[in-house]
């Protein structure tokens, strides 16, 4: 039956699922690898010209922006992406993405309004222009079909899209970025970037669907989709929340400053984690059509998946925390001294995030959307609570402790779901596991031992040097299975 697949997969089904995962990754790499260097590349560069004040205000004003957009999203990128890994190509994919890119440009045109509506009457913080400007993020961001190409697997077009718009973003900060008016240049630069790579997505579609496309103004199919994507809209709402709350709760509190303090540290910490975020992205579509053919493949690659994740999770929470100070200061400068603490603390969002990450993204590829909810509203109700507690005598401190809190709510709780609705969780088992754990114990304390008399830049190298030669001396990777993850033998791979 899987020689008589879809073209556009049918070398892809023949591979192995870590093969696939593999050759996903590899694209992925070459995609997002630059606009995940470009990306903060610019943050960097906006923070460093705008100083802690400025860039607060940036950060709260694309905070807004993201936030506002999910009614335009309305959950279709998850929903939209499984929906489009599951269709076969031909009638029943251009049949999808008829339906869908216009209903989700007419609810970006609505909500993109419904924001300058709001902007224009509150004048938010005195920046009504760069608030506005940072607005038209939410239509460029309806018009994006990236769901649907990553839900094909042609991550070869995800390449030229986001590659385009991290450079238009990057030459527009350093352009712009010292002028006079730069807060709402850089504004509108970040916005236009996104329209940029929507653009060229859309340019992409015929390569992906086959044929040309005929967008279906349908009310009723658009309540059809609302409804099956309604538990993942309700799930990325709830998440967003909880991402957000600690940081407009310190722009409601607290000074611009003290927001620039600590979006900075945070959103490099996001940037990490969306780099992270390239494996789980690169099983999702496989994992959507796993699951349906064969429960215990799928099993044991997204265990596979969760180990690689984890050996790459955990030394990076505690060298970062390590080397903090020289971090912060090397990056923003000496501006941003006070984030140092906020990072030390909050760099451990990331090995959280990833293993939530592992079990939200597979719950959600494999239909379970509803149920998935619960996850972030854990996460919301704890980093709700922390917040109101915390950030109105902390400030940033107290924001990282909540941030930290809802993550480690959610992971429980979506460890407990996955349990639930696949049978096991993705954690490896406990022999190998207990193994990772002893040897990030022993990187821990290096850490503490070796700053003050080899300095941070001797116990990075030390690490890179020791700690894949620790994962090769206890068993936890093997050279052979990886080789055969990568290997050209299955066959000439679809792009």
């Amino acid at each position: 039956m899987q020689q008589q697949a879809a073209p556009v997969l049918v070398s892809s089904q023949r591979a192995t699922p870590m093969t696939r995962v593999a050759r996903n990754i590899g694209w992925l790499v070459f995609a997002e690898g630059f606009t995940k260097a470009a990306t903060p590349v610019a943050n960097i560069l906006t923070a460093r010209f705008l100083t802690s004040t400025g860039y607060g205000l940036l950060a709260l004003a694309q905070t807004w922006a993201v936030y506002a957009s999910m009614g335009a999203d309305l959950g279709v990128n998850g929903y939209g992406q499984a929906e489009a890994a599951r269709a076969c190509a031909g009638p029943e994919l251009v049949k999808l993405a008829e339906e869908i890119i216009p209903f989700r440009l007419v609810a970006g045109l609505l909500t993109f309004g419904l924001f300058a509506a709001v902007v224009c009457y509150a004048n938010p913080s005195g920046s009504g222009i760069a608030f506005l400007a940072t607005g038209l993020y939410i239509p460029a961001f309806a018009l994006g079909t990236d769901w649907l190409i990553r839900g094909r697997e042609r991550f070869d077009l995800v390449l030229a899209a986001n590659g385009v718009g991290a450079a238009f973003l990057l030459i527009a900060v350093v352009l712009v970025g010292r002028g006079p008016h730069a807060l709402p240049l850089d504004a509108l630069a970040w916005a236009l970037s996104y329209g940029v790579t929507a653009c060229i997505y859309l340019g992409f579609l015929h390569k992906v669907s086959g044929s040309s496309l005929r967008l279906r103004f349908v009310p009723e199919r658009w309540i059809a989709h609302l409804r099956q994507s309604l538990f993942v809209s309700l799930s990325s709402l709830i998440l967003n929340t909880y991402r957000f709350f600690p940081l407009i709760l310190l722009g409601w509190l607290w000074s611009p400053r003290e927001v620039g303090i600590y979006a900075a540290p945070y959103r490099l910490v996001i940037n990490l984690q969306s780099v992270a975020m390239l494996l789980p992205a690169a099983f999702y579509p496989v994992g959507a059509a796993l699951f349906r053919d064969s429960a215990a493949q799928f099993l044991q690659s997204r265990r596979s998946v969760a180990m690689l994740m984890l050996m790459a999770g955990l030394p990076v929470g505690i060298i970062g925390c390590a080397m903090a100070g020289p971090a912060m200061r090397l990056i923003f400068g000496r501006n941003f001294a006070a984030s140092i603490p906020v990072f030390a603390l909050i760099v451990w969002l990331l090995p959280l995030y990833l293993v939530r990450s592992i079990h939200a993204t597979t719950i959600v590829s494999t239909g379970f959307y509803r149920i998935q909810f619960l996850a972030p509203t854990c996460g919301l109700v704890l980093t709700l609570i922390a917040s109101l507690l915390l950030v109105p005598g902390w400030g940033a401190i107290g924001a990282g402790v909540s941030q930290l809190a809802g993550e480690m709510g959610m992971v429980a709780t979506n460890v407990f779901i996955s349990k639930l609705v696949h049978g096991e969780t993705a954690l490896p088992r406990w022999p190998e596991l207990s193994r990772l754990l002893l040897l990030n114990l022993v990187l821990a304390a290096a850490a503490v031992y070796l700053p003050s008399r080899l300095g941070c830049m001797g116990l990075a190298a030390i690490a890179l040097t020791c700690y894949p030669a620790g994962l090769l001396a206890l068993g936890l990777v093997n050279p052979a299975t990886v080789m055969t993850w990568v290997s050209p033998a299955s066959g000439r791979l679809a792009k």
